[in-house]
């Protein structure tokens, strides 16, 4: 800039300076950026640490900088956003070495988020940051102990999930209590030889309900596909009554073999024969010859006397009679692509979509 311009570097370096001081002095303050989105009708921010990295310092200065969980030397910053991730406010630096809780406590992030009367989600890192457990402000992550892995429960507690949540634990509920019945059903010996139970590992929202991914504990822990359970696939919790099934591991959770079977099935949504349909559209057509034509081709045996009972029953939105039904080529027998475990549950997904407490959000 100096040699550009014409000028010396000190100059510039003084324009630099005055620059910076002069944005320092028109930087919101927080509790003014917090009251403009309490004024704009927002409830959340978002609260996060970063490190600035610099050159290593000499001296007893050396050792202030520098941050043992990015293992570098720089200057942190806490920062806080909108929802959708827009700069709010960003506080003064703090030496490297300072931990999320203390650059937080410092700038009291707590009292003035009361104050506003909003909420902030963080990482773990500002687990411990909220001193008011009857009215948490700070929506964090929960921390696993070592060598035990969270349950989904736990997970979802902590994180801002989307509406579907409460229904979701309710499903791990569901899935676990299961899991655990079937686990204890075995001898104290067999117990011993098959290990902890299974874990919830993942799940998804289905037009149906929820799949509930289980696997070993020790796959969960490590991640390693020689600590992979095979043999069975996920879990789905009916929606509508609280049904546990268990979808076979042909046909996994991502495929729709299923879906057809289940709706028959367990909905009682029973698929129309290709034949009907097509009757009935060459009907609407007009072409009740070529209607006619099919029904015979069809049907084992069928005269032009059946031909006719076949289409006039489908004409007339009724249900064609059983001797001519049994005639009509009859599907391969269906494998069995859901085995059902448990019957209607009594707390049923909107019952559980009711709960008072949601994840994500404080406690009313």
């Amino acid at each position: 800039m100096a040699g550009g311009n014409g000028v010396s570097a000190s100059t510039v370096r003084r324009w630099v300076l005055e620059t910076i001081a002069l944005l320092a002095a028109k930087a919101p303050r927080l509790d003014r950026a917090l009251a403009a989105i309490t004024r704009s009708g927002g409830e959340v921010v978002l609260i996060d640490l970063t490190l600035v990295r610099t050159r290593r310092r000499t001296g007893k200065q050396n050792r202030r900088n520098y941050s043992g969980k990015h293992k570098a030397h720089g200057l942190l910053f806490l920062a806080i956003t909108d929802e959708r991730g827009n700069l709010l406010w960003i506080s003064a630096a703090k030496p490297g070495r300072a931990s999320d809780l203390t650059a937080a406590r410092h700038n009291k992030i707590c009292a003035k988020l009361r104050a506003a009367g909003l909420g902030a989600i963080g990482d773990l890192g500002f687990t411990a940051l909220d001193d008011d457990p009857d009215n948490p402000v700070i929506i964090t992550g929960k921390r696993r102990a070592r060598k035990k892995p969270l349950r989904w429960r736990q997970r979802c507690c902590g994180s801002a999930a989307g509406p579907e949540v409460p229904g979701c634990l309710w499903a791990t509920e569901v899935v676990e209590a299961h899991l655990a019945a079937q686990w204890m059903a075995h001898s104290p010996e067999m117990r011993e030889v098959l290990g902890p139970p299974m874990v919830i590992i993942d799940v998804k929202a289905h037009e149906f309900g929820w799949l509930v991914v289980c696997q070993s504990q020790r796959y969960a822990e490590t991640r390693d596909f020689r600590d992979l359970l095979i043999g069975h696939g996920p879990f789905l919790v009916d929606g509508l009554d609280g049904s546990l099934h268990m979808v076979h591991p042909q046909f996994g959770a991502e495929g729709n073999e299923w879906e057809d079977q289940y709706r028959a099935k367990v909905r009682s949504q029973v698929k129309p024969r290709e034949l009907d349909v097509r009757i009935r559209e060459l009907l609407q057509a007009g072409r009740r010859f070529e209607a006619l034509r099919a029904a015979r081709q069809a049907g084992e045996g069928f005269g032009p006397a059946d031909a006719k009972r076949f289409v006039d029953a489908i004409g007339s939105e009724h249900e064609p009679p059983a001797d001519l039904v049994a005639r009509l080529p009859q599907p391969d027998r269906e494998f069995r692509a859901v085995t059902t475990f448990s019957g209607p549950n009594p707390e049923s997904a909107n019952a559980a979509g009711n709960r008072a407490v949601t994840c994500g959000q404080p406690r009313a």
